[in-house]
C-alpha cells in the first residue's frame, strides 16, 4: 500500500511539473530575443537579389530602382510572425505560407514547407533595425537583401 501511494504521488508531481512547462516558440529557441523582434517587426521588401554573391561571377538579378533588372521584385515581400510561420508574395501573383526557425544561436535561418517540399538554410549576414541580409551558400550563393516596408 505504501509503495502504491508513493507511485501515485510521483505521477501527480510529474504531471504538475509537465503541465506547468511552457512551450517556447519554435523560432525563438536558439536566438536572442532581439533577433526575433527584428525579424518579425514589419514586412520585408527586396532591396537586392544576387546570384554567386561574393565571387568573381557575382550577378545582381534585382536591385530596387534599377533599370537593368533580370527579375521584377518591386512588389515581392516576406512577413515573418513570432509563431514560427511566414507569408511570402513573390510577384506575378505567386504567394505562399511556410515555417521558419533560427538555428545556431541566430547565425542561420531555416525556411521550410512540407507541402511544397522545400527546406533551406540561410546564413544570416546582417540583421539590424533597417536591413536584413542572408545568403544561401548551397544554392548558387544566393544573396537576399531586404529593408522594412
Amino acid at each position: 500500500m505504501k509503495g502504491k501511494t508513493i507511485t501515485i504521488l510521483l505521477v501527480v508531481v510529474q504531471s504538475v511539473f509537465l503541465l506547468n512547462c511552457k512551450k517556447e516558440s519554435v523560432s525563438n529557441t536558439t536566438a536572442p530575443t532581439y533577433m526575433l523582434e527584428l525579424l518579425t517587426k514589419d514586412t520585408l521588401e527586396f532591396e537586392s537579389y544576387i546570384i554567386h554573391w561574393n565571387t568573381s561571377t557575382m550577378d545582381t538579378l534585382y536591385r530596387r530602382g534599377g533599370n537593368a533588372n533580370n527579375l521584377n521584385l518591386d512588389t515581392a515581400w516576406f512577413k515573418f510572425d513570432k509563431d514560427g510561420t511566414y507569408k511570402a508574395y513573390l510577384s506575378l501573383g505567386y504567394n505562399y505560407s511556410a515555417s521558419w526557425q533560427f538555428l545556431d544561436n541566430g547565425s542561420k535561418l531555416r525556411l521550410w514547407n512540407d507541402v511544397m517540399k522545400f527546406d533551406q538554410e540561410f546564413t544570416m549576414v546582417k540583421l539590424s533595425t533597417d536591413t536584413i541580409q542572408w545568403v544561401n551558400p548551397k544554392l548558387d550563393n544566393l544573396f537576399y537583401h531586404f529593408s522594412y516596408k
